[in-house]
C-alpha cells in the first residue's frame, strides 16, 4: 500500500491484525516526505472500540425508548432491538421509500430531514409532512404487511437507523 497519493486525509489501514491479533496483510510505504501517521496500539484501538460500542447501543436505546408504540417494552426488549438496527446513509433528494413498495423495514431518523409525501390511506390523503431527528416512519407497513402509504424523500444528508422484519 502506498500512503500519500491516493489516500485521503483520515484514512486508515491495519485495524484487521489489531481486531484479529494476526500479522499485518501489507507494507504500508509513505509517498511524500511530508506524511503524517497517528498510531494506535492494540489495547487502546479496543478500548476505544469497546466504548465506541457501548455508547452506540445506549444512543440507539434512547432514540427507542422515544417511539411511542414501543412505550410498553422492556429494557431487555428494546436492547435487543437496538441491536438490530443498522445504520442508513442518506442523501438529499434520495428516495428512502417508495410508495406501493412492500414494507420491509421501519426507520428512525437520527440526523437530517426526510419528506414524507402523496400520503393516502385507502380513499384518505394527508398534508406533507417533514421529519426529522427522534422521529420514525414504516411502522404502519411493517405492522400491517401493507404496501407503503407514502413516499419519504431525504430533504438533507442524514443518518437513518433501519430495524427489517424479522
Amino acid at each position: 500500500i502506498e500512503v500519500g497519493k491516493s489516500e485521503k486525509v483520515g484514512a486508515s489501514f491495519g485495524e484487521l491484525a489489531l481486531l484479529y491479533t494476526c500479522p499485518r496483510a501489507a507494507s504500508v510505504v509513505a509517498r511524500a516526505k511530508a506524511t503524517k501517521l497517528f498510531r494506535v496500539d492494540q489495547t487502546t484501538f479496543r478500548f476505544i472500540l469497546k466504548s465506541q460500542t457501548i455508547r452506540s447501543g445506549q444512543e440507539k436505546t434512547e432514540i427507542l425508548q422515544g417511539v411511542s408504540f414501543l412505550k410498553d417494552l422492556t429494557t431487555t426488549d428494546l436492547k435487543k432491538l437496538s441491536d438490530a438496527m443498522t445504520p442508513v446513509l442518506f442523501e438529499k433528494d434520495q428516495v428512502l421509500v417508495k410508495k406501493g413498495d412492500k414494507g420491509e423495514a421501519f426507520y428512525l431518523i437520527l440526523e437530517g430531514q426526510a419528506l414524507m409525501k402523496d400520503i393516502s390511506v385507502g380513499p384518505t390523503s394527508y398534508e406533507d409532512q417533514t421529519l426529522g431527528p427522534g422521529e420514525y416512519f414504516g411502522e404502519r407497513a411493517l405492522a400491517t404487511s401493507e404496501p407503503r402509504a407514502a413516499n419519504i424523500i431525504g430533504l438533507t444528508q442524514g443518518i437513518a437507523f433501519s430495524i427489517d422484519r424479522i
